[in-house]
């Protein structure tokens, strides 16, 4: 590097936290399906698993990325340029995947939170609701189009 580029340090709280926030978010999504299907016993088993895994990658990113200030810096002293472009395709893919799963629970939370909301303000009650797509009557789709609107212009 040439000594015109000013590096820039984190923290040690600030790296502490990113790699945190990276293991929890990953969890997040695929813990509560993991415990569901598996029973207690094996749910404990896969996330010991999980820990081992997460560890191990996070300890290996943070002994590589040494003096550096992105993740995508190191993949590109290490790669080259194509290493480079990996790395931020990588996280754009990580970040899409994110927020389509966050999107995807939103949807299938808020519409009957919207019905149980309707129901208790017209007294009446709905015995089922239907999650096909029918534009016809509110549904499950308006329910996404409100929320992607929004979504598409936050991510």
């Amino acid at each position: 590097m040439s000594d015109s580029v000013i590096s820039k340090q984190q923290t040690t709280f600030v790296t502490i936290f990113a790699v945190w926030n990276s293991m929890v978010g990953g969890g997040l999504v695929s813990h509560p399906w993991a415990f569901s299907e598996s029973g207690v016993i094996l749910s404990v088993i896969i996330n010991t698993m999980s820990l081992i895994a997460c560890y191990y990658t996070c300890n290996l990113c943070i002994t590589c990325c040494k003096g550096d200030d992105d993740f995508s810096t190191t993949m590109r002293r290490f790669f080259g340029q194509k290493g480079y472009y990996a790395a931020l395709l990588s996280t754009m893919i990580i970040l899409y995947g994110g927020a389509l799963i966050y999107y995807q629970l939103l949807a299938q939370t808020l519409f009957p939170v919207v019905i149980g909301i309707k129901d208790l303000i017209s007294g009446e009650f709905t015995p089922f609701v239907s999650t096909e797509a029918d534009f016809s009557k509110f549904s499950l789709s308006w329910v996404s189009i409100f929320i992607f609107v929004p979504m598409y212009i936050i991510v």
